[in-house]
């Protein structure tokens, strides 16, 4: 578990399109939590909230940050929510 792994998380949803896919796929928190763990993404939710900060402070304009804190509002749902909605 690191903060590094969550960083990388939040990078790649950006970029990469089927892992959110196989994300939202995910039928249970329990499910998701080991997709994630398989691709190298292993973090508590402490971690993630610690590489959003670090992240957050690098960002050099307001359309960076924005975009930002827009995916770890998305992650935060899709991570710790235990609500799953139907596609």
């Amino acid at each position: 578990m690191s903060i590094r792994n969550a960083i990388n998380l939040l990078n790649a949803v950006e970029f990469e399109e089927s892992l959110r896919i196989k994300m939202y796929m995910c039928a249970s928190n329990k499910e998701l939590e080991e997709y994630l763990t398989s691709q190298g993404y292993d973090f508590t939710s402490d971690e993630f909230e610690d590489a959003v900060n670090y992240l957050h402070v690098q960002c050099q304009t307001l359309e960076r940050a924005q975009l930002l804190l827009q995916k770890a509002e998305w992650l935060r749902y899709v991570l710790f929510t235990s609500a799953k909605i139907a596609i």
